[in-house]
């Protein structure tokens, strides 16, 4: 699983290469999935480890929140939190970053155990495998470099074009 920081920073070179609108609601479905299905997962499990009574279904309920259905059923709750004529918008935006976040989750290799990408239909798991789910440490400090100048290059162009008119 790659980091939060990962996500954020894939989130910031598309939107910021883009110049699209709805910056914050795109960087925050970049790491709604890991929110919400493996934070409540990882609390649970340690509630167990702690001695709580946790069954073991409870600790991975949470799965289908980090695949497609899940992604999609959040979108759209996620969105119904916004007056009507944002919603279209924060659905799309917020689908785009959950979307990035499973298309970089689906880049690494999780030994075997993928992502049922048909859930609750198809069974069978995906993954492309191409890099260690640990490998994201190490593109750390590349992609917050990338991510940096990305913004101060737009920064720059949106003060340049301003000052022109």
């Amino acid at each position: 699983m790659a980091d939060l920081v990962t996500h954020l920073c894939t989130g910031v070179i598309v939107k910021t290469i883009s110049g699209k609108p709805h910056v914050p609601i795109f960087l925050f479905g970049t790491v709604a999935p890991d929110l919400v299905s493996r934070v409540p997962s990882m609390a649970l499990t340690l509630l167990g480890q702690w001695g709580l009574p946790v069954p073991p279904e409870w600790v991975h309920s949470f799965e289908p929140l980090h695949l497609p259905i899940g992604i999609l059923l959040l979108a759209a709750l996620v969105s119904l939190l916004f007056d009507a004529a944002q919603r279209w918008s924060v659905f799309v935006n917020f689908l785009g970053g959950m979307m990035l976040h499973l298309m970089v989750d689906l880049l690494q290799d999780h030994h075997g155990v993928g992502y049922v990408l048909g859930f609750p239909l198809i069974d069978a798991p995906f993954e492309f495998g191409w890099m260690s789910s640990e490998a994201s440490i190490r593109w750390l400090p590349v992609l917050m470099t990338i991510s940096l100048g990305l913004v101060i290059w737009r920064r720059r162009k949106q003060s340049t074009g301003a000052l022109s008119r």
